[in-house]
């Protein structure tokens, strides 16, 4: 399996004005597959560029890898519907590129009007759908290579750093993952999953995983100075409108599918909005 300890961590914490505002912009799930169009990743690309945000982080699960999947085995009838690899990996470029496209038009009108050229930090952190190729790989060793040199490169060629599944991306006082890890190694859950988290954790966490929208703040005590607390934000996920994965078609789930905009004055996180898929279809579908 690739070696993620070799590489530097990755973070965003730099001296700023206190008077100055920064913006992100987070994309939750997106669990793209081949029968899927890419049309939100162009619309999300589109709305990066007229924004502009300072940072890009897709929160994890991307592509929803239905070819790793270990749940349905190939001998079934729904096994042997699965799409190869090469399908998933190949479905996945075509989203990131629909997703940058957008900007790297922008990039060329600045450059051709010679004006300051929008260079945000796009990062991605990885998700446990992703982590299936990474577990599939290391069942198959005759796949061995195949994570560094056919998978990272898609991100690479797009400009994203790659965040490792269950690592944190920090951009100033907030840190973002796929989805947060107690103290037994296991993904945090339950009904109060937000306070859950920010009762054990000393920072505030973005995440994913869920699908559903929710900010949760544990007030801190503080004796003079200025009273904060921990925020523990979960961006929803970021699929076509109305869909849900066959695992959940039945389910009552409320899943929430947007864009997650978090502002940041002087370098500390202070305002989470967010843009529906219904909206951006609006703006630019």
């Amino acid at each position: 399996m690739f070696d993620f300890s070799k590489k530097l961590k990755i973070s965003y914490v730099k001296e700023v004005a206190k008077n100055q505002i920064e913006d992100v912009m987070v994309v939750g799930d997106g669990h793209d597959s081949p029968e899927l169009n890419k049309k939100r990743f162009t619309w999300a690309g589109k709305h990066a560029s007229k924004e502009q945000p300072a940072c890009i982080v897709f929160i994890g699960d991307l592509g929803t890898f239905d070819s790793c999947n270990s749940h349905e085995k190939n001998d079934t009838v729904k096994g042997k519907k699965k799409p190869t690899v090469l399908e998933d990996i190949q479905s996945l470029e075509k989203a990131l590129s629909a997703f940058i496209l957008p900007i790297r038009l922008l990039q060329d009108r600045q450059r051709k009007n010679k004006i300051k050229i929008y260079k945000p930090k796009i990062v991605i952190t990885l998700g446990n759908h992703c982590d299936r190729l990474a577990r599939f790989i290391e069942k198959n060793p005759e796949m061995e290579g195949f994570f560094e040199t056919i998978f990272l490169p898609i991100f690479a060629k797009a400009g994203i750093d790659v965040v490792p599944y269950q690592d944190y991306f920090q951009f100033h006082d907030m840190h973002y993952t796929h989805t947060p890890i107690n103290g037994m190694g296991k993904p945090f859950g339950g009904v109060n999953m937000g306070r859950n988290i920010a009762m054990n954790v000393s920072f505030n966490v973005t995440h994913g995983h869920k699908h559903e929208l929710y900010e949760y703040v544990q007030p801190k005590i503080s004796h003079g100075g200025e009273v904060d607390g921990i925020h523990v934000i979960c961006t929803g996920a970021f699929l076509p409108s109305g869909y849900r994965e066959p695992y959940a078609a039945k389910s009552q789930s409320y899943w929430t599918s947007c864009l997650t905009m978090q502002r940041f004055v002087g370098g500390k996180y202070k305002s989470t909005s967010r843009v529906s898929i219904d909206e951006l279809e609006v703006l630019y579908g």
